[in-house]
């Protein structure tokens, strides 16, 4: 099951555990932001925004997304080579 979290930060802070890091997360910059829509979702039904994070990891480079629904944030691990996510 998918975790919610209340804020970015608390979902930004839990991606730089995963990854390992020593980076803060006052220092992280949004990389890119993309559009993500759910797969089974209407065509009608607007995408949301995943704001995408480039992040030092402890085996190097990573990315973190945070998308956002409501009040909730979800954390995505993305390996930057082959562009595969997770919702974690």
């Amino acid at each position: 099951m998918t975790r919610r979290f209340e804020s970015k930060e608390s979902a930004l802070g839990m991606g730089l555990f995963y990854a390992g890091s020593k980076q803060k997360i006052s220092d992280l910059k949004v990389k890119s932001i993309e559009k993500i829509k759910h797969p089974l979702a209407p065509k009608k039904e607007p995408g949301r925004d995943l704001e995408i994070y480039e992040v030092d990891g402890e085996k190097g480079k990573v990315e973190i997304g945070v998308e956002q629904q409501d009040n909730e944030f979800y954390l995505w691990l993305i390996d930057p080579d082959s562009a595969l996510s997770i919702r974690a």
